[in-house]
């Protein structure tokens, strides 16, 4: 064994000289950076190709590469998170001393935006629109009576003039509802007093139930019922509509007329104007009259806007007698 030690020994300070002898005495110095912040990088790889050698940095990004004979070599230089990169060194009568910059945005990612709008789409039959003809159709109808029609909806009647709307059987306060946005308080306690609203003041009449009433409110444990104007004109002028109607029993009849537009001399003024007359009497049967079912109401409403620069000013008013 003593044997074989020493002869490893010769071997090696054989070889040593050999070298020596054939100037395998350079040296290739160097150090890797970053090449955007300038600092060092450490546990980088630096491999020679042509003797199957390498080293790795220190801390400081320093290597050292000794023992090599004149020539060119080609170092391959690899670092976690950036590009491989390859290098020529000549060593010709002197060592070398190198500086190797890695590039780490070569697998930088670049800067992804991801954006979406949740579109409100209502889960089943939980919110019923009533619009356009629809709406019309039921016009001189009182607004309970109106919503009624729609599914999911029905009605207390405590006389011909009075409907208060029913959602999931509760009605009062357990059901919101928002006159051009504004929470209706009155008429709300009992089930004999029916909602103060006039239906021709809206455009639009929507009916919320289930998970959707959250947003509004705790009070809409029954739904929601959002009564909506039309938007007023975007273009100058002045508009107006006007809607009759009449029934034999009890010699009724309602006139609505409504007035809208744009002034030129005032272009960011915006108004409407909107008014109700209903009259009826007592409603009769084939042979006697029904007492205290007749009625008369005059209702009024008014809604102005204003726009000056990026102020949005908008008032609305209506008046249910």
């Amino acid at each position: 064994m003593k044997y074989l030690i020493l002869v490893l020994i010769a071997s090696l300070i054989a070889m040593t000289g050999i070298a020596q002898e054939n100037g395998c005495t350079f040296s290739i110095k160097g150090t890797v950076t970053d090449v955007q912040t300038g600092e060092s990088l450490d546990y980088a790889n630096v491999f020679i190709a042509e003797t199957q050698s390498g080293a790795v940095t220190n801390d400081s990004g320093k290597f050292v590469l000794a023992g090599l004979c004149p020539g060119t070599y080609t170092l391959r230089i690899e670092h976690i998170g950036c590009h491989t990169t390859t290098k020529k060194v000549t060593l010709a009568d002197n060592n070398a001393e190198i500086r190797i910059a890695l590039d780490h945005s070569a697998h930088d990612l670049g800067e992804v935006e991801v954006a979406a709008h949740r579109e409100e789409r209502p889960v089943g039959r939980e919110t019923q629109v009533m619009e356009g003809i629809a709406l019309k159709k039921y016009q001189g109808e009182n607004l309970g009576n109106m919503l009624a029609n729609l599914s999911g909806v029905n009605v207390i009647q405590t006389g011909a003039t009075i409907a208060k709307p029913v959602i999931h059987g509760m009605h009062s306060n357990r059901v919101l509802i928002l006159n051009n946005g504004i929470r209706q308080e009155g008429q709300q306690w009992g089930a004999e007093h029916a909602p103060e609203i006039d239906p021709f003041i809206a455009r639009k009449l929507t009916v919320i139930k289930g998970a959707n009433t959250i947003k509004y409110g705790a009070d809409a444990i029954a739904g929601v019922i959002l009564v909506e104007p039309g938007q007023l004109p975007d273009s100058t002028g002045i508009g107006a509509e006007i809607s009759t109607g009449g029934s034999s029993n009890g010699r009724s009849g309602f006139l609505s007329a409504l007035l809208e537009g744009q002034l030129k001399e005032v272009r960011n003024l915006k108004f409407r104007i909107q008014g109700t007359l209903k009259k009826a009497g007592n409603l009769n049967t084939p042979d006697y009259y029904l007492e205290n079912t007749g009625l008369s109401e005059k209702n009024f409403s008014t809604a102005l806007s204003y726009d000056f620069k990026q102020l949005h000013t908008e008032l609305f008013y209506s008046q249910f007698n």
